[in-house]
């Protein structure tokens, strides 16, 4: 079950489980409108940031408005490889790790079912003391892998650095911004839970995966 800290506490829930529905189950045109109705109100609601809440990942993308500035390199590294002019929305599974004791972050792209895999390794930190969201963390990409099955490829030359804005993050849901894209991403293991539980019982296939 997912928990926020802030004093609109069962509001959040609702409207997080509800959110995390409509993406998975729903139909994404028909329900457009409705989804970014949730997701704005969760952005507004100013929660508490806890940075332990981001560990314990990955963390999965299961919405997103235009292409992630930090993703950016990773997709292009895959279509240099395929000689493919893929974008975000070709991929299979992307997500996000991070470990708050040491403050590394691990973007992944996967593509082809898993047999392509890039990623970009770094670190973060928050950029001020403040107490609730959002939240702006600073990012510094400092090399990326490319594995391909049993061959893996350093790629030294992915780095950068950069900023996002953490729009709300409970235990399970993480809302945030980055320039002009938005991403809403579910933790893996709470949506594994959460898609085998409804596709047990009512037989609904998910919209990702």
């Amino acid at each position: 079950m997912c928990r926020s800290s802030s004093t609109h506490h069962d509001s959040n829930v609702t409207d997080s489980h509800r959110l995390v529905n409509l993406i998975l189950f729903g139909n994404k045109l028909e329900n457009r409108a409705e989804v970014n109705k949730i997701v704005n109100s969760l952005a507004a609601s100013k929660l508490i940031f806890k940075e332990s809440n981001l560990a314990g990942g990955p963390w999965v993308v299961v919405h997103n408005e235009g292409v992630v500035q930090l993703w950016r390199a990773v997709f292009e590294i895959f279509n240099i490889f395929t000689n493919n002019a893929q974008t975000a929305e070709d991929r299979d599974f992307a997500s996000q790790t991070f470990d708050p004791e040491s403050r590394t972050a691990v973007n992944r792209a996967e593509y082809m079912r898993g047999k392509i895999e890039v990623l970009a390794n770094g670190t973060y930190q928050p950029e001020d003391d403040s107490l609730n969201c959002p939240k702006r963390i600073k990012v510094k990409i400092e090399g990326g892998l490319l594995r391909l099955r049993d061959t893996e490829i350093q790629l030294p030359f992915i780095q950068g650095t950069g900023t996002f804005d953490v729009m709300y993050v409970d235990e399970c849901l993480r809302i945030f911004r980055s320039g002009n894209s938005l991403v809403v991403q579910i933790k893996k293991s709470f949506l594994d839970n959460m898609i085998a539980g409804r596709i047990r019982v009512e037989n609904q296939v998910p919209n990702i995966y």
